[in-house]
């Protein structure tokens, strides 16, 4: 029998360690959506169920009309990741999803609650919808964060800023749950993100909270230069389909729907409207610099580091209930998420089922290892098995640190690794924590890049750009060798927004920036500094020759005309240079001659553009 005590233990054990992405179901592994055929495996519908498809044939859904990438309204049609989840099901369930236009998410809301449509694609549970509806198992895990305009400090915890004014869209879920840890939060609601994030550029408000990944979008394409992501608040948004709770049996499809989807193909659908690439880190001095993303990142850990002595007091606890009975510690971690292992003379004599998960081995293949420094990376096995040896010898050594696991397919795992000074059978041993960090490093990976790089384009950004033109001077200055500067800004493209709209206006600024990188050797640097202006750095250059050679081929692709579908659209650029360093000696001085330059250029093309 499992004794009371020990159990609570183990719980303030797992919940003192670092969070864990909540686990939903899975199911077999479709084909990504954006194929177009038929992707999943059919929901285990019964007789019942497929009958009412049947009858029911259109299902009527309700949306956040501007919560881009999620899901928005454009032309009257459904757009972003939902539209494609639904397309997704629809193919699955051989039913027909039709949308009800709303302006606003509060009045999607309504309309699910008066019943004129039968689900809302992606919503968050709360005590007061459940008295309308159900809620499906989440597909969507997103992080909570807070923006401010640019001047503002770094925000560690929202107590912090819960006596000022802060913003959020109207009938979000959050803003009741808010509402409750902190009674006396000012929350000013709002229609979309858009407005909010206009109202906080205007001042109205001190800061506005929504999810990383709609706040990121929007700061990108329309508030780069004034607005940024402050601080993470400690909650995920946790988002599911709604169903009105007076159709059971739609409730049962919908919820089957959703947990037969594979993981493979939710990260699919969500890279197509995410596209994320990784570079090589840089280091957390530079991020610190150039934005509080950054920033956050780093507060994060330290957060973290400040909770190790109430973690070590409950892990101490652990330890003295393990030394009065072995059966008593297998009761408490056998059922742990976390991997728990113990380590004597270099072996492994105890694991729970989550190493053997985590791992990919059996507990016997585990036990019958020679060394558990088999299962750690070549480059960190080292400075792991330095400090196991500090640890039995009664010398400093971390408490916790980060490593990496061989998994038994070859992968790598990234983990932390938590170990104290035990008592095994009478042997000194050391007690590990294992904690899989894989989604925590993606998603510092993430914000990096992020915080370095255009959305839109994927171009190095204006920090990224300052970075490597630092360092050119630097370089320029010891060697002796002149580099140049192009600042380009394209012509007409106010007109090709106003006439054509702005997805047309995106996807010549993509098409310009492929264009151009194609033109880029690997040491050259192409980045977007915001609307249509560009810079591009040349290391290597011989002198004006050079660069006039550069500047009449990046005239001649860009004047090569681009077509989307059936449509044409004719660009040019203006372009100004400078050279290192007979234009300048600095940043700023090679900026501005540049751009002086470009908008002479503007001027001498100004007859041939009207």
């Amino acid at each position: 029998m499992r004794k009371s005590i020990p159990l609570v233990l183990l719980i303030i054990l797992i919940v003192t360690l670092p969070g864990k992405a909540q686990d939903y179901p899975r199911s077999a592994a479709p084909e990504s959506p954006a194929v177009g055929a038929p992707s999943s495996s059919v929901p285990d519908l019964t007789a019942e169920e497929w009958d009412y498809l049947a009858k029911k044939k259109v299902i009527k859904v309700c949306v956040d009309p501007a919560w881009m990438p999620f899901e928005a309204i454009v032309n009257s049609a459904h757009v972003g990741m939902s539209a494609d989840y639904l397309a997704l099901i629809s193919r699955m369930l051989g039913v027909r999803f039709q949308l009800v236009p709303t302006a606003s998410w509060n009045e999607s809301l309504a309309n699910l609650k008066s019943r004129k449509c039968d689900i809302l694609t992606l919503a968050m549970e709360t005590s007061e919808r459940k008295a309308y509806a159900n809620f499906t198992q989440p597909y969507f895990v997103i992080p909570l964060v807070i923006a401010t305009t640019k001047e503002k400090p770094f925000i560690a915890d929202l107590s912090d800023v819960s006596d000022m004014r802060l913003g959020m869209v109207k009938g979000y879920a959050f803003s009741e749950f808010l509402k409750v840890e902190y009674p006396d939060i000012d929350i000013k609601d709002y229609d979309s993100v858009y407005d909010g994030l206009a109202a906080l550029e205007k001042g109205e408000i001190y800061g506005f909270i929504d999810n990383l990944t709609t706040i990121a979008y929007e700061i990108t394409r329309s508030f780069s230069s004034s607005l940024k992501i402050s601080g993470r608040i400690n909650r995920n948004w946790e988002l599911g389909i709604a169903v009105r709770n007076d159709d059971p049996v739609l409730f049962s499809v919908m919820d089957k729907a959703v947990r037969s989807v594979d993981r493979n193909v939710m990260q699919q659908l969500q890279a197509k409207w995410i596209s994320v690439t990784y570079e090589q880190p840089f280091d957390y001095a530079l991020l610190w610099r150039i934005l509080a993303v950054a920033a956050l990142v780093a507060a994060l850990f330290t957060y973290r580091f400040l909770k190790i002595q109430s973690f070590n007091t409950t892990l101490r606890g652990l330890n003295q209930r393990l030394q009065e009975s072995e059966a008593s510690f297998r009761s408490l971690t056998d059922n742990a998420h976390e991997g728990i292992a113990v380590v004597q003379n270099m072996r492994l004599v105890y694991v729970n089922p989550s190493v053997c998960a985590l791992t990919g081995y059996s507990r016997a293949e585990l036990m019958g290892l020679e060394s558990y420094s088999a299962l750690i990376d070549p480059e960190q096995r080292a400075a792991m098995v330095s400090n196991h040896v500090n640890r039995l010898s009664g010398k400093d050594a971390p408490v916790r640190y980060e490593t990496v696991l061989l998994r038994s397919d070859g992968s790598r795992c990234p983990i932390e690794m938590t170990g104290v000074l035990i008592s095994w059978n009478g042997e000194r041993s050391t007690l590990n924590v294992l904690s899989d960090i894989s989604e925590r490093k993606a998603t510092e990976e993430a914000v990096r890049f992020m915080a370095l790089h255009d959305n839109l384009t994927r171009l190095p950004n204006r920090y990224l750009l300052k970075d490597r033109l630092e360092r050119a001077i630097a370089h320029a200055r010891r060697s002796g060798r002149p580099f140049a500067l192009l600042f380009l800004d394209l012509n007409g493209f106010k007109k090709v927004n106003d006439t054509h709209g702005h997805d047309v206006g995106d996807l010549l600024l993509k098409g310009i920036a492929e264009r151009l990188q194609s033109l880029m050797r690997e040491s050259d640097t192409l980045a977007r500094m915001g609307g249509d202006e560009f810079v591009a750095l040349f290391p290597q250059v011989d002198g004006r020759a050079g660069v006039e050679s550069l500047i009449a081929r990046i005239d001649e692709t860009t004047r090569a005309p681009f077509f989307f579908g059936s449509l044409e659209i004719r660009s040019s650029a203006s372009v100004g240079f400078a050279l290192f360093p007979e234009d300048g000696r600095t940043e700023e001085d090679l900026l501005r001659v540049a751009d002086m330059r470009m908008y002479q250029d503007k001027q001498a093309r100004a007859p041939d553009l009207r």
